[in-house]
């Protein structure tokens, strides 16, 4: 018996949506493993390069192992076929492909502004824990030592609060 044109319809109708639904599925599932690998891809670029190399460089190396992390990732999953919206599946390749090099470009501009703006580190004579913990800045300041770059109240012991048996308003002990 031949199918009526509305029975027809309701199929057709029934099978475009569930690829609709397997298509948004299967593009978020891509998407994630795009932004876990560019998210990846950055944080190795930027552990391996631990502020040893100028912004721009690792501005540069953040940027590409973070696109190259999310190629990676968006490859691994892919987007299969069907009848329908061949051209949103196009079309969705196209916008996952352009979020990964916007987060490239994010994270570059970001690992070098970061980088950029941390302070460098100085070098020279530092000051151990155990004379912090002995002595206040006035007393370090007539042994000769350059305190300048300290902050802590000059009548005060530094890190005085941190000695289990020295309760201070900074510890809740009951005394």
């Amino acid at each position: 018996m031949a199918q009526s044109f509305a029975a027809a319809r309701y199929a057709l109708q029934k099978d475009a949506g569930e690829e609709q639904k397997k298509l948004e599925k299967e593009s978020r599932e891509k998407g994630l493993w795009g932004s876990i690998g560019s998210t990846l891809g950055s944080l190795a670029a930027m552990g391996l390069t631990a502020g040893m190399v100028n912004p721009l460089t690792v501005g540069l190396i953040t940027g590409a192992a973070s696109g190259i992390g999310g190629a990676i990732g968006s490859a691994s999953k892919k987007i299969s076929g069907g009848k329908f919206h061949k051209g949103a599946r196009d079309e969705m390749g196209n916008i996952l492909r352009d979020d990964i090099i916007k987060s490239s470009l994010t994270s570059a501009v970001t690992a070098g502004a970061t980088t950029a703006a941390k302070p460098a580190a100085k070098s020279g004579p530092t000051i151990s824990p155990e004379l912090l913990e002995n002595y206040s800045l006035d007393e370090l300041a007539e042994m000769g030592v350059d305190v300048s770059g300290l902050n802590a109240p000059s009548n005060n012991k530094i890190f005085s609060f941190l000695n289990p048996n020295n309760p201070t308003p900074f510890s809740k002990q009951k005394i």
